[in-house]
């Protein structure tokens, strides 16, 4: 599959994670997202689209998203994700997980094997109230279990909004 529409089902993998405060009087605010697929026109997924609503990202917030696209080959059990996120320069993660063991445990809508042809994944993440003010990104790189690169994106989130821990 396509790495910028994992981000976001995989997000909640990654922000599970300890992030450290920079400031500890300030947490941010509502942040915008955006995503490069990276990815090749071979890669075993090929996004059409990704909808997060509500559309600004809000620490401590529930977010829906639907991403839609095409399986150009059956991915199966074994596939594997790489991900990294850093805070500026700061790497935060950097981690190695089973992409259909995440899908199982979070239950979204796509389960493995997935199948040739267009789907549909929904499913929800949280952020936690504590991100920082700051701009983080990442990298997803999917592999299938033939270690073949199925995604690859770059993602951005960008909360250096910053609203006193006071507003909120």
């Amino acid at each position: 599959m396509h790495a910028s529409l994992w981000f976001f089902t995989l997000l909640p993998v990654a922000w599970g994670l300890q992030i450290p405060m920079v400031d500890s009087e300030a947490t941010a605010g509502a942040g915008t997202w955006s995503y490069e697929n990276c990815g090749t026109e071979i890669d075993a997924f090929q996004p059409k689209s990704i909808e997060v609503s509500p559309a600004l990202l809000t620490p401590g917030a529930t977010h829906n998203i639907t991403i839609k696209g095409t399986a150009t080959e059956e991915i199966a059990e074994g596939a594997y994700a790489e991900a990294v996120l850093k805070l500026g320069m700061i790497k935060l993660i950097s981690k190695t997980f089973d992409i259909c063991q995440v899908f199982r445990e979070r239950n979204t809508t796509v389960q493995c094997p997935i199948q040739r042809g267009e789907f549909e994944l929904v499913d929800q993440f949280e952020l936690p109230k504590e991100v920082p003010p700051g701009k983080f990104v990442g990298s997803i790189q999917g592999y299938s279990a033939s270690d073949d690169e199925i995604l690859c994106a770059k993602f951005t989130v960008d909360f250096t909004s910053r609203i006193p821990r006071a507003e909120l």
